[in-house]
């Protein structure tokens, strides 16, 4: 429980990036531009708390393994990406939840997969 708090504590900096930029695009963007932005927002958000899983929430300071660790986050990433924007787009276009709302439901819903999955990366690439 104290590791899952810490990983919360270490992603809300990149998740107050990702809903800024949320907050600043224009809501009457097509279907596709909304996806390319909320993808940006996700990516910038990730990138800011991979770094900050390494090296706070899960504590490996190794940089033996970065690029192992980096290539592993990615495809997790993607993959996160891919079932975040399905149900982002649910709450905003098909519910009309405000984005940003939307997001902050669409975080605490996959906060526990995506703790897990973290977890995973940097115990798979554990440095001995």
């Amino acid at each position: 429980m104290k590791k899952f708090l810490k990983f919360a504590l270490g992603g809300t900096p990149g998740a107050l990036l990702g809903y800024l930029i949320l907050y600043l695009i224009p809501e009457n963007l097509s279907t596709l531009s909304l996806v390319l932005f909320y993808s940006i927002a996700f990516l910038v958000k990730e990138s800011v708390s991979f770094t900050i899983h390494k090296w706070w929430t899960f504590d490996k300071k190794n940089t033996k393994k970065v690029e192992n660790e980096i290539w592993s986050y990615i495809l997790v990433t993607l993959y996160l990406l891919t079932l975040n924007t399905i149900v982002y787009l649910f709450f905003f276009q098909l519910l009309g939840i405000n984005k940003v709302l939307s997001q902050v439901l669409v975080n605490s819903l996959f906060s526990i997969i995506n703790f897990f999955e973290t977890k995973n990366v940097f115990d798979k690439t554990r440095s001995t």
